[in-house]
């Protein structure tokens, strides 16, 4: 540890400098851990929104240019024969040695990694002997949308073996790594959090859309247009559900993969849902779409956790969610939420008119959800879960 000023320096390094999900949990971090005692410095691979954000709370950051030992497919990567490899390497080695020399210069301590689809943390604190904490926040195995250059197993090895202290979002990401060795000795739970706010921080007379208007019943399905977050499911239940809620809306909010986004809107115009369908695309608005909306789906079909979900609760706004992976670890069904079955809209489609036509169990399962947020998934177990396993090596 740097005593010299009595502050633990940890070096994070975050995959991307968007807005996704995993990014917005670590600017959580970043913006409420005790800078009194810690002092972070965080590394990107470029410029980009997190970034301008990460500075304006006064943190140093780097650029170091990186590629990621994984594919996704709106971002192609190549990595298919000799010459591939030879390039990721090649850049693989440049950006260790840049993060070596940052690690010396500014005397860091303790390097943490955010999500696994990079590996220049772990190899450059392994060289320069410095803890690595990797905090994991996806599915690997079986994962359509995300495909690593080598065999799971292996990728879940090398995580824990240059891991002291591998972070995971929900029982369902630990899961993962339950046959990989000493697993047991290394793996945390952290459940993400949101900051508990009762009070709209956004003008509630903004408009979403020129095709919103304030007579319709809105449903909002956010997150990333991929296929295992199953956005269909959502469209095939708006199209049951029209029958009995007249003016009942969907908000596909979020950008993708365009191949995907396609697949959806086919979907809408064969069922000639053009008119009750929106793709907003990404948005950073995110939080009053939410509050605008009458119920907010989560259609994924192994999400490791659920951010949209916790912001869903918190706002008071009734939750629909997939009975898999970490949704099952938030909602308790029928008490904050509904769970259904993986690719059921008719399921959606009956808690759909439910809410509609009882808008006494909306208000309950509002009311409850932000109970389940401010007990146990609150903004201060998130940090200070996360600073005590920081502090454990010291």
């Amino acid at each position: 540890m740097n005593f010299t000023d009595q502050k633990i320096k940890v070096l994070f390094i975050s995959h991307s400098s968007a807005m996704a999900g995993a990014e917005r949990s670590l600017l959580l971090l970043l913006s409420n851990i005790d800078r009194n005692r810690f002092e972070p410095i965080v590394l990107f691979p470029k410029v980009g929104p997190l970034k301008e954000l990460v500075e304006s709370s006064n943190i140093q950051t780097y650029i170091v240019h990186y590629v990621w030992w994984a594919r996704v497919d709106n971002i192609k990567i190549p990595f298919k024969n000799i010459r591939g490899f030879r390039f990721y390497l090649k850049k693989e080695i440049l950006a260790i040695k840049k993060i070596i020399k940052i690690i010396k210069k500014e005397k860091i301590d303790i390097v943490y990694t955010n999500t696994s689809v990079i590996t220049i943390g772990a190899v450059a604190a392994y060289i320069t002997k410095k803890p690595h904490i990797w905090h994991i926040r996806e599915i690997i195995p079986d994962n359509p949308d995300l495909k690593y250059f080598l065999p799971n197993k292996i990728v879940l090895n090398f995580i824990v073996k240059y891991s002291n202290i591998v972070i995971v979002n929900s029982k369902f990401t630990a899961y993962q790594f339950s046959n990989i060795k000493n697993y047991n000795k290394k793996i945390r739970i952290v459940y993400n959090a949101v900051k508990f706010d009762s009070q709209n921080v956004q003008n509630n007379n903004s408009i979403i859309s020129d095709k919103v208007s304030q007579n319709d019943w809105l449903v909002s399905v956010i997150g990333t247009l991929l296929k295992a977050k199953s956005q269909e499911d959502a469209i095939y239940a708006i199209n049951i559900a029209k029958q009995k809620i007249p003016n009942i809306k969907l908000l596909v909010v979020g950008g993708g993969d365009n191949k995907y986004k396609d697949y959806l809107q086919n979907i809408v115009t064969s069922l000639k849902l053009d008119n009750r369908v929106l793709f907003l695309g990404f948005r950073n608005d995110v939080s009053l779409i939410i509050k605008k909306s009458n119920v907010i789906l989560t259609t994924s079909l192994m999400e490791p956790f659920g951010n949209v979900t916790l912001e869903a609760m918190q706002y008071g706004v009734p939750i629909i969610g997939v009975n898999t992976g970490g949704t099952k670890e938030i909602i308790t069904d029928g008490i904050d939420g509904f769970l259904v079955s993986p690719h059921s809209p008719e399921m959606i489609a009956e808690k759909l008119l439910l809410l509609y036509e009882n808008p006494e169990i909306a208000n309950k399962l509002a009311l409850a959800g932000k109970k389940t947020i401010a007990q146990k998934f609150n903004l201060n177990n998130y940090i200070q879960a996360i600073e005590k396993i920081i502090e454990s090596f010291f």
